[in-house]
């Protein structure tokens, strides 16, 4: 153990106090190196797996990482100088439906502000403390649909400022009228189904002696039974499908071709949001 001495002094305005002294932060049990190893740590493993290996609490780690961010950053508001690209999302991060909103600035690819819960309300809070001069500086700001994020920046930002929505959400939106295409799919499947089985079974009690109808009943069992649960299979890339899942798609591309379509646009939406020379999109599409 390192032991050292902590003078404490008078003061005419605040008593009696504790001098700082240069190998800890004010108002801090540890040394500067400890509260800096914590915060190092923090970046590469969890809050939990820090306290069991420093032998700290979960409360010491967060005071001892706001010692050093105050340290490297005596400013925070100098994070929201020369923003022009920004990003804005909200994230859960506890059960029931607990939000936090973020914004991050594209160029640095660094958060510049975060607030807990979301909405309109949150974010007029980070344009508010922007100067008005910062805020004519910003040209193009991304997040998804939400239209508290449209509305805010339509007030506070200027006319010609680019809203941009983020590839995932894009690629959400058409995986999710993917699934309601796929869903109408199997209800006309279904709905064949019990034709045919009325044609195999006409009257209860007597199965009819027609093989042709009664191969035609089970493959149309199949064909429904396949486009049910195939949602995963249409949502996931070419690349990372299953055997099981691959043959569902290629039952699909014979079985009905209207969703095995949309499927095909759905997968093209991702693959132009891939390409970043707009010569190589364009190519895609033609």
């Amino acid at each position: 153990e390192l032991e050292g001495y902590a003078p404490r002094g008078t003061c005419k305005e605040h008593g009696i106090v504790t001098m700082d002294v240069p190998w800890a932060f004010p108002d801090s049990g540890f040394t500067k190196d400890f509260d800096r190893t914590v915060a190092w740590l923090t970046r590469t493993v969890s809050k939990s797996a820090v306290c069991e290996f420093m032998r700290i609490s979960w409360r010491t780690v967060g005071r001892c990482i706001a010692r050093v961010v105050d340290e490297l950053e005596p400013d925070h508001s100098c994070r929201l100088h020369d923003l022009v690209r920004i990003g804005i999302d909200e994230t859960s991060y506890s059960k029931g439906h607990r939000y936090i909103t973020t914004v991050v600035n594209h160029d640095t690819n660094t958060v510049v502000w975060v607030a807990q819960g979301h909405g309109r309300m949150v974010l007029d809070s980070f344009f508010q403390s922007l100067t008005e001069e910062e805020r004519s500086k910003i040209e193009v700001v991304s997040g998804d649909g939400a239209r508290w994020i449209s509305d805010a920046v339509d007030f506070w930002c200027q006319p010609d400022v680019l809203r941009c929505t983020d590839p995932f959400h894009v690629v959400s939106w058409a995986t999710e009228a993917l699934d309601k295409i796929r869903r109408e799919a199997w209800q006309e499947a279904n709905k064949e189904v019990k034709q045919r089985k009325k044609e195999v079974n006409p009257k209860r009690g007597r199965i009819a002696s027609d093989d042709v109808k009664r191969q035609q009943y089970e493959e149309a069992k199949k064909t429904a039974k396949g486009i049910k649960n195939s949602r995963y299979a249409l949502g996931k890339a070419p690349e990372h499908l299953t055997e099981n899942q691959a043959a569902k798609l290629e039952l699909i591309e014979a079985e009905n071709r209207t969703l095995f379509r949309a499927y095909q646009l759905k997968e093209r939406l991702r693959i132009l949001l891939k390409l970043k020379d707009p010569d190589e999109a364009l190519a895609e599409l033609n």
